[in-house]
This record gives C-alpha cells, sequence and structure tokens, in this order.
C-alpha cells in the first residue's frame, strides 16, 4: 500500500504545479524542475528524466547528474527497463535507486529516477512523491510529444456513424 506524502510534501507539489502553470515553461524546462524538486524532495543525491526514444531512453533533464544529459541506454534493461515493462515504481534491490513510469495514457514513455548513495534511503512516501510529480511531466509531454495515442472508447462511442453524416434526410 503506498504511503501518502505529508501535508508539506503535497504543498510542495501543489506550489511547483503552480509555478510551472504561471510560468508557462516548455517541456524541457518542466522536465529540469521537476527533476530538481525530486532530488530536494526524497533528499536524493540524484535525480533524472529519461524519455523513450525507440528500443532506448535518452537522459533529457538531470539534476545532481548532469554527466547523465543525452546518456542513452537500452529501454529494456536495468530499473528503468522494469519500471517501463511493468508500468509501475520500480526500487533497486538495496533500495538506494527508484524509478517511476511517466504515463501517457496506456503507454509508458519514460521514467523520472532518483539515487541516493545510501542502500534503502527511498521509503513509500517518497516512491509517491515521484509519481505525483510524474503526472506533472506528463501534462507538457502530452502537447508537445508525439506518443501513440490511447484508444478511447468515450471518443468511439460520441462519433456519429458513418451511415448518419452521409444521410440525406434534412432536420425536422
Amino acid at each position: 500500500m503506498a504511503e501518502t506524502p505529508s501535508a508539506d510534501r503535497l504543498l510542495a507539489i501543489i506550489e511547483l504545479q503552480n509555478a510551472i502553470a504561471a510560468a508557462a515553461l516548455n517541456a524541457d524546462e518542466v522536465m529540469r524542475v521537476v527533476a530538481e524538486r525530486a532530488a530536494l524532495l526524497t533528499a536524493a543525491a540524484a535525480a533524472t528524466v529519461e524519455l523513450v526514444e525507440g528500443d532506448d531512453v535518452v537522459c533529457r533533464a538531470a539534476s545532481g547528474a548532469t554527466q547523465h544529459l543525452g546518456q542513452r541506454k537500452s529501454s529494456k534493461h536495468g530499473l528503468t527497463g522494469r519500471s517501463l515493462g511493468e508500468r509501475k515504481p520500480a526500487r533497486s534491490d538495496d533500495g538506494a535507486q527508484v524509478a517511476v513510469p511517466l504515463m501517457h495514457g496506456e503507454y509508458a514513455v519514460g521514467t523520472l529516477a532518483v539515487a541516493s548513495p545510501k542502500s534503502g534511503a527511498f521509503s513509500g512516501e517518497d516512491i509517491e512523491t515521484l509519481r505525483l510529480l510524474a503526472n506533472i511531466i506528463a501534462i507538457p509531454l502530452h502537447r508537445t510529444r508525439s506518443f501513440p495515442r490511447p484508444r478511447s472508447r468515450t471518443a468511439v462511442a460520441r462519433s456519429p456513424p458513418v451511415s448518419s453524416a452521409r444521410s440525406s434526410r434534412s432536420p425536422s
């Protein structure tokens, strides 16, 4: 069962959302700011945002791990691969790393990850905090990146049938 973040963490996340909305940041700036806030809120030594590109993931934002910027690696292996494949948070065996998927509908399109030199550094509250921060990144990504569109049953249900669109009847 996920631990609910403390009131202070929730307030910090809300303030971050408001600041991002007010500043009209682009997706790259949002990823950078969220990586910085993820490291701060979870007391991580480093935080990264990696996006899926083909069969790889590419580090697009980092805090405390700027040497990873632009780094490309397989999206099938390691903690990132596990988080993407399972579409849920993944924690390393020693608890020193956590990766949370960035979701676009039903698709995992990247990860928000944190790392610490200490084993067992991340709690359930930290994982839930990262999950909430990942949702903040997802919003501008939806607007600016091209990802597969999830199928929506409501969109299909709302579409007029093809036959009615061609109907020659006039309204009464």
